[in-house]
């Protein structure tokens, strides 16, 4: 079918698209007003309640052109679509530089949002999706559509969103809401919008035969693993097999298993996580073999209290040591339904409504585990294996609190995926020999964009704290029983994380870029001091000579040393005029000086006023020094002289100038031996090291990165995590705030959070076992 006659379906296509829009935006809307009346009631003060009444005032107010403005945007993706120019744009290196303020914050969390609700989409429908976009090719002649290029795609709904809620000026609290809402409201209905026109466009003879088929290698039956596992670990085979049946339950779409494979896959690939991939192998291997030896000498017989059987079975779960000898042994999936029955709505509540909320304490993680046991009830025991791995997870989060390298507003809203992270290891039992699983890269990415882009009390740039909650959120409140949600949201943190770098990257690049314009323009200005005083020295002048040379002629000779350079006609000529500046209005005794004088005065002063003028100095003031330099040269030929200026004011004039310029030199010979060494040591210290300040600018423990060292004169300049200039620091400042305590070089591993707590655990478990 060729473009011409395809394109007498989009117009079918258009009225069913709006007509869906109506009712999935009178949906959203009833939903709006529902939760916001729910927020009212829970509201904790009456300025917050007052906030909350107005905002659903407004909503209502503005309903029917809020429709409007969402049907509007509907329609002009359908115009770009019959115009073949609709999605294609490549946003991934988009320069956010934009993001400075607050408003490019908020919309770089609003384009995560309409990224989230396109991915879950594709993932929900794939296979309505499918047949949908193959058919829409057709309608564009068979040129395949970009990812972003389908009108009824849910990212144009969602763009459709954010184009109407616009006309309530929002705060971002408010649009993450209502995106919420909206991704609800839509994503239970949008199925039913795929079907009417797959079904419109097979009537009209669209590929109507075309079938959805994804190629899956079946699953290695695991059964008889879980068997013997069941079976070493006394379960009853009624029961393997009752355990078997309810993992079997959890058939995930086709959809969702190639998406979970092509995560797996990107990680694999990713040369940047080969060496921690395989460390962390090792580390579980090691950690295993030192768990199960523990088990085995903590059952062994001996007399000798000092003896290996005195060593503890589980570490951070010293509860399971004296388990019960229940008769009946619970399966995998019994444990994870009891840990479903383990409420998280107090944590996910708390990352809504508390900025900073307080980290989760390991006795709260074993109270955890306790509440999970009481659910299975006193007749039913934990399997060995699988305690172990409860204590594995426990160690991870117990490591997790005591993390240096995590800010701690970051550990405390980490800490709140203990239990889930629990369920995911007993849903997948190979977690911890699969690094490249979604549920360890995820945590590993929100640990890294905490440590990179979040300060200890929470406050971040871009919106990175906001956006961690959010993430820990969904799990806390989508996550069942399916783990492709941990791919999902690896995909969506991944792509934020890139983009903050990106504006990272550029921010701090201006930065340093701006700093070596200054630190160049600085010693320029020096140069330009030495040539001046140079030349000045052992004459007196009149006030307004020195003046006219410490400032706009410095100012021009400055200006040409940096466009031109020192072997410049220009910079030479400039350096020049300062000697016959001063040469002019000197006394002359001699007549053939004074002849000399008047016949290159004016040129002398023309040379001048091109001079400034080419700064553009102050007219009214460029006048006045000319003026007094005339007066002063028009009186050496009459003999005379100006009066020149008191050593006392001439010492002030220089002073004033030279205050910002001055070079800190440092005298070795005054150095301690300590100085010597830290001042040795930060010369080699590489850029991008963080170094923590007990107090600076009126903060206390900044952690500040070192952007770039300027070899000349020992400065460092020093950014913040957002790659903003904080502060400009010699190493001798350094050097001394470190002797004294108040300042410490951080030492980074590099390494992911997941393979620091395993290296940690193990470290642990040998210091154990070896006593």
């Amino acid at each position: 079918m060729d473009a011409a006659n395809g394109a007498k379906h989009i117009t079918p296509l258009q009225n069913m698209t709006l007509q869906f829009g109506d009712k999935v935006h009178e949906i959203f809307f009833h939903a709006a007003e529902a939760r916001l009346l729910e927020m009212m009631d829970a509201a904790r003060n009456s300025d917050e309640q007052w906030q909350l009444m107005q905002l659903s005032r407004e909503l209502r107010k503005h309903k029917a052109s809020m429709l409007a403005r969402f049907k509007l945007s509907l329609s002009e993706g359908f115009t770009l679509f019959r115009k073949g120019e609709l999605g294609g744009k490549d946003t991934s290196k988009e320069d956010m530089s934009r993001d400075l303020s607050l408003l490019a914050d908020d919309d770089l969390e609003q384009d995560i949002a309409i990224s989230s609700i396109a991915r879950r989409a594709d993932t929900r429908f794939s296979e309505e999706l499918f047949g949908l976009l193959q058919r829409l090719a057709v309608l564009r002649g068979g040129k395949k559509l970009p990812d972003d290029g389908n009108p009824l795609g849910a990212n144009q709904f969602a763009a459709a969103l954010q184009a109407e809620l616009q006309l309530l000026k929002l705060n971002i609290r408010f649009t993450v809401l209502f995106f919420r809402v909206f991704e609800k409201a839509l994503l239970e209905n949008l199925g039913d919008l795929y079907k009417q026109a797959n079904d419109y466009l097979k009537q009209q003879g669209v590929l109507p035969n075309l079938r959805f088929g994804v190629g899956l290698s079946k699953p290695k039956p695991a059964s008889s693993t879980v068997k013997k596992d069941t079976a070493d670990a006394g379960v009853p085979a009624e029961e393997a097999a009752k355990g078997e049946q309810a993992e079997a339950d959890i058939v995930p779409h086709p959809a969702r298993i190639e998406l979970t494979k092509r995560v797996e896959m990107e990680t694999l690939q990713n040369p940047a996580f080969q060496q921690s991939l395989a460390a962390e192998r090792q580390l579980y291997a090691d950690i295993s073999k030192l768990q199960q030896g523990a088990a085995d000498t903590s059952v062994s017989p001996s007399s000798d209290s000092r003896s290996p059987a005195m060593r503890p079975q589980y570490f951070s779960q010293p509860a399971f040591s004296g388990q019960s000898n229940a008769a009946a042994v619970c399966s995998p999936s019994e444990v994870v339904k009891a840990l479903s029955q383990v409420s998280t709505q107090e944590h996910a509540e708390a990352l809504d409504y508390i900025a900073v909320p307080s980290a989760m304490t390991v006795e709260q993680y074993q109270n955890v585990t306790q509440q999970m046991k009481q659910h299975l009830g006193d007749d039913k025991s934990i399997a060995e294996d699988d305690a172990r791995i409860i204590d594995l997870v426990g160690m991870i989060f117990e490591y997790m609190l005591g993390d240096e390298q995590l800010p701690d507003a970051v550990k405390a809203v980490l800490s709140y995926l203990h239990t889930p992270y629990l369920k995911v290891a007993f849903l997948e039992r190979k977690l911890f020999e699969k690094p490249e699983h979604s549920s360890r890269q995820l945590l590993d990415c929100l640990a890294d964009a905490g440590m990179r882009w979040v300060n200890t009390d929470g406050d971040s740039q871009f919106k990175v704290f906001p956006k961690i909650k959010s993430v820990i959120r969904r799990v806390l409140t989508d996550f069942h029983n399916d783990t492709s949600l941990f791919d999902e949201l690896l995909l969506e943190m991944r792509e934020f994380n890139q983009k903050v770098s990106h504006s990272v990257e550029v921010m701090e690049r201006r930065a340093r870029e701006k700093a070596e314009g200054e630190e160049r323009l600085r010693e320029v200005k020096r140069r330009v001091l030495r040539e001046v005083r140079r030349s000045m020295d052992g004459h007196e002048l009149p006030a307004h000579i020195i003046v006219l040379l410490l400032h706009p002629w410095s100012d021009y000779l400055t200006f040409t040393l940096l466009r031109y350079g020192d072997d410049s006609n220009q910079w030479h000529e400039g350096v020049d005029t300062i000697g016959e500046i001063i040469w002019s209005v000197q006394e002359k005794a001699d007549l053939n000086e004074r002849n000399r004088l008047a016949f290159v005065q004016e040129s002398l002063l023309q040379r001048v006023q091109a001079g400034l003028e080419t700064i553009a100095h102050d007219q009214v003031k460029s006048n006045r020094l000319l003026e007094a330099l005339s007066k002063s040269q028009m009186l050496v030929l009459q003999n005379l002289i100006a009066e020149p200026a008191s050593q006392e004011q001439r010492a002030q004039m220089e002073a004033e100038v030279s205050a910002d310029l001055e070079e800190v030199v440092i005298d070795a010979s005054s150095l301690s031996m300590e100085e010597i060494n830290i001042l040795d040591t930060l010369s080699h210290i590489p850029v991008g090291t963080w170094l923590e300040f007990d107090h600076l600018q009126d903060s206390d423990k900044v952690r500040l990165r070192i952007a770039w060292f300027n070899q000349q004169t020992s400065n460092f300049m020093l950014v913040d995590r957002g790659g903003k200039k904080v502060a400009m620091k010699s190493s001798l400042e350094i050097a001394q705030m470190i002797l004294g305590s108040q300042a410490r070089i951080l030492v980074e591993s590099g390494k992911p959070f997941f393979e620091r707590a395993l290296e940690s655990i193990l470290s642990r478990l040998k210091t154990i076992m070896a006593h």
